[in-house]
């Protein structure tokens, strides 16, 4: 034996291990579902953002309309008009004064007083006013039931406190003295007696020509 030169060992067959290919799954339908919802969720939030900056805009908004003051109008207000604009003027000898434009006036003589006066109606004559120096008496015969109440009167300027006598519930009249001047003057009207003995009374309708009565004094202007 050759101890010197040994013999070659044999070694085994190494043979090379091949990896197989790698295999390509599709992708599961889950990923797809997952993706629209994370869609929907980032839809979600940026529709929740918006709303809330909306809602903020419109309360600084509010908060700005409150803050700030109301402009005060520099605008000269209107004249109220006056209901006696289109009241007509009578201009008599003694009076001057407006009345409505249904009711009628007409300045007297009465001779026997030696004096002028002034008469005014209205359309259905059942209301009357006189203004007259002299003394008218008024005067009811018999036992009437009268009511007696308090009423403020303008003639000339000046205010007065007259009676206003309401006779058995069907006729009114108020007579009251005023003094212009040096001169007095007696106020009479009402309903029935002054309007004369042919007109029926009407309490309704003195009422109703009441407020004119009133201011028909107070325009009442004495030239003598």
């Amino acid at each position: 034996m050759d101890t010197q030169n040994p013999s070659p060992v044999e070694h085994p067959l190494i043979v090379p291990v091949i990896s197989p290919l790698p295999v390509l799954v599709p992708p599961k339908k889950s990923g797809k579902y997952l993706l629209w919802a994370l869609l929907f969720l980032v839809l979600l939030l940026s529709a929740t953002v918006a709303f809330f900056v909306y809602q903020n805009l419109q309360l600084r908004q509010q908060l700005t309309v409150q803050l700030t003051p109301t402009p005060v109008s520099s605008a000269t207000p209107l004249p109220t008009p006056d209901p006696m604009d289109d009241w007509k003027t009578f201009s008599g000898k003694t009076f001057s004064f407006k009345y409505p434009q249904l009711w009628e006036a007409k300045e007297q003589n009465n001779d026997y007083f030696e004096s002028v006066f002034v008469v005014l109606n209205n359309s259905t004559q059942t209301v009357r006013l006189n203004v007259t120096p002299s003394q008218m008496v008024y005067g009811f015969g018999g036992d009437y039931a009268r009511e007696k109440k308090e009423i403020e009167i303008e003639v000339g300027g000046k205010m007065y406190t007259a009676t206003e006598n309401l006779i058995d519930n069907r006729a009114v009249y108020v007579d009251q003295q005023v003094t212009i001047g040096s001169q007095k003057y007696f106020v009479l009207f009402g309903t029935g007696y002054p309007a004369g003995e042919d007109k029926k009374a009407s309490l309704d309708d003195y009422q109703n020509e009441k407020e004119n009565i009133l201011k028909i004094l107070s325009t009442f202007k004495f030239t003598n």
